[in-house]
């Protein structure tokens, strides 16, 4: 009986173990889409995402995607054919530190739910790997290992031209390198949409624009200074317009009391509603 045991003691070492290493190279690699996206992974209680298996840490995290153009500045609108940059960010909101991360994102268009499938192979970071799931359909840009960074990196091209909106599906791990999906945690899932641009050209997104917000991170609120007179201000987070300001003067005061902690990307338009500008913006 002993013996038995021992032996069930350490089938279930070997099950935490395995458990362990298929989150740790990528869930696409075993064929799952954790990220909640329309038409991917299921079970009889909805989606199966990372926070089925990870969801008992000592540390609260969140997840941020921006899609960066060629000057680094964040966007809310896709141009067809431009390439940029998708950031995924997983951030500690309290508690200790995790000792590795991990993600998975797709990108679909609105109108079918059909993969965009963008992701390019040069230039992604060294914790990013692309995966196919060939029975969705679908490429998947996640992580290859568990990684000592919390910063993801993937190059995306935009379809083509009157494809409509289109949404990155985003999920994400935070773990403490125990071995197993205990004690780690998966924020919440997010989705962040891109409506299609009118723009050709990325020429009028200009980082060297008269544009300046302080304080940067702040809790309460913003000043908002520079060209921006007879311009409208709009704030976004995770793609969603949450709130539009018409400056009338070079000077303006944003309060930020009813948004909760987090990144929002701040957008300056002229009034043919054209981007001139975008900040990123923290709120503590």
């Amino acid at each position: 009986m002993k013996y038995r045991n021992i032996i069930f003691a350490w089938a279930i070492i070997f099950s935490s173990v395995m458990l362990f290493q298929a989150h740790s190279d990528g869930r696409a690699t075993r064929g799952r889409d954790n990220t909640g996206a329309p038409g991917g992974q299921g079970g009889g209680n909805g989606p199966i995402t990372c926070n089925n298996c990870h969801n008992n840490g000592s540390f609260d995290t969140a997840l941020n995607l921006e899609l960066l153009d060629a000057n680094d500045n964040p966007i809310t609108e896709y141009i067809p054919n431009q390439t940029y940059i998708a950031r995924v960010t997983i951030e500690t909101v309290s508690g200790m530190d995790p000792s590795g991360y991990g993600f998975q994102m797709v990108s679909l268009l609105d109108s079918n739910d059909s993969d965009v499938n963008g992701w390019v192979e040069t230039g992604i970071s060294s914790n990013v790997q692309l995966t196919r799931i060939d029975n969705l359909d679908r490429v998947f840009a996640e992580h290859n290992d568990l990684s000592s960074s919390n910063v993801f990196t993937a190059v995306w091209t935009a379809p083509a031209q009157n494809s409509g909106d289109l949404s990155f599906y985003v999920a994400g791990i935070a773990a403490n390198s125990n071995q197993a999906s205990s004690g780690d945690t998966s924020p919440e899932l997010i989705k962040v949409t891109f409506a299609e641009s009118e723009t050709t050209s990325t020429s009028q997104i200009n980082e060297n624009f008269d544009l300046d917000i302080y304080p940067n991170p702040s809790s309460e609120f913003i000043n908002i200074s520079g060209d921006i007179e007879n311009k409208f201000v709009e704030i976004y987070q995770f793609g969603k317009l949450l709130q539009t300001m018409e400056s009338n003067s070079k000077n303006a005061t944003l309060s930020l009391n009813n948004y909760n902690a987090g990144l929002y990307i701040l957008v300056l338009r002229d009034k043919n509603k054209q981007v001139l500008a975008s900040r990123k913006l923290v709120k503590h």
